[in-house]
């Protein structure tokens, strides 16, 4: 039995690349948090109904992949409205509301931080990044950069759209897989690990890590 625990999670979902995503996750025998945004959720519900069926987790990555902290430029009142929409768009399609939030390029504010705990969801960030938004990284600096960097609790992000070759994280997908399960980690989705760590995750609080 592992006695490493890694969570693997994907933003900037539902695009093209979902069915081969969730694909490649079934023949892996790999479960997943998704951080779906609300426009995309909107042209692709069906997506997010494959996701919830197969064991995955949605969580809320904005409705329109915008700024939303330091670097944004929406007051309060857009900042709630957006992430409410997203709550809605999955609540609409699954029954419940995302448990989890990251804001999109891990952009935050003191003030979105407060709104993400009045809304009841801890924000997830990333310990063992891919870096596989580069436009020029290849599959292999993408499994180079999760390995490098992975360790027990770590929570690994990969996104579903990038530039360049979309096709490179499907293909560094069961590489990665393959490559942990080797070094002795277990691989699961983040409420998955959050029990086996035995911890109660805060609302507004930034986890890295579990």
């Amino acid at each position: 039995m592992a006695d490493k625990y890694v969570a693997l999670t994907f933003d900037d979902v539902p695009q093209s690349k979902s069915e081969q995503l969730l694909d490649i996750l079934k023949e892996n025998n790999v479960k997943a948090a998704f951080f779906a945004v609300g426009q995309y959720i909107r042209r692709n519900p069906d997506a997010i109904k494959r996701m919830i069926a197969e064991g995955h987790e949605i969580g809320n990555h904005s409705d329109d992949h915008s700024f939303l902290g330091v670097k944004g430029k929406l007051n309060e009142r857009e900042i709630r409205q957006n992430l409410a929409a997203v709550q809605e768009a999955v609540k609409s399609i699954t029954g419940s509301c995302p448990v989890y939030f990251r804001a999109p390029y891990f952009d935050y504010s003191d003030e979105l931080l407060v709104i993400a705990k009045e809304m009841g969801m801890p924000v997830i960030g990333a310990a063992i990044d891919s870096q596989d938004w580069a436009a020029s990284i290849t599959t292999g600096q993408i499994v180079s950069n999760v390995m490098n960097t992975a360790k027990d609790g770590g929570i690994i992000v990969l996104h579903e759209h990038s530039e360049g070759d979309l096709d490179r994280t499907i293909r560094a997908i069961p590489l990665i897989v393959n490559e942990l399960r080797r070094e002795g980690y277990e691989i699961m989705s983040l409420g998955e690990l959050v029990k086996r760590k035995g911890v109660c995750l805060e609302a507004g609080k930034i986890y890295n890590s579990i």
